[in-house]
């Protein structure tokens, strides 16, 4: 058996399930995936780079909750493309 956090990236977002996430955890998320994406090589692909901690962890069903804009974070990283230096390495709040 493989410990998936050996070959796992994992982002943590504070917050109560079903609550929703803020325009800053979002940016922040796209941020990081985009950053994978030009350290890595890992494309953002929902489901398939890029999947819910429910689909690695059945102890954790519905993670993450109805607050996560999940499609949304995947398709605006994949939109923006790569992080480059331009982009700064500080999102403004």
């Amino acid at each position: 058996m493989i410990n998936v956090n050996w070959i796992t990236l994992g982002l943590e977002a504070e917050g109560w399930t079903g609550e929703p996430w803020t325009d800053y955890q979002i940016g922040l998320a796209v941020w990081f995936l985009r950053r994978f994406w030009r350290d890595w090589g890992i494309e953002p692909i929902a489901d398939e780079t890029v999947v819910r901690h429910s689909s690695i962890n059945a102890l954790h069903g519905g993670c993450p909750g109805p607050g996560c804009p999940f499609d949304r974070i995947v398709a605006e990283a994949w939109r923006l493309g790569p992080l480059s230096v331009a982009d700064g390495f500080l999102l403004a709040a």
